[in-house]
């Protein structure tokens, strides 16, 4: 589930928002 979300932000954030969703 972590992951699908951490894609989907990932898409549709920048890719600040990517790597910090990921770090989470």
């Amino acid at each position: 589930m972590k992951k699908e979300y951490q894609q989907y932000f990932c898409a549709d954030a920048e890719l600040v928002d990517c790597l910090m969703a990921a770090r989470l």
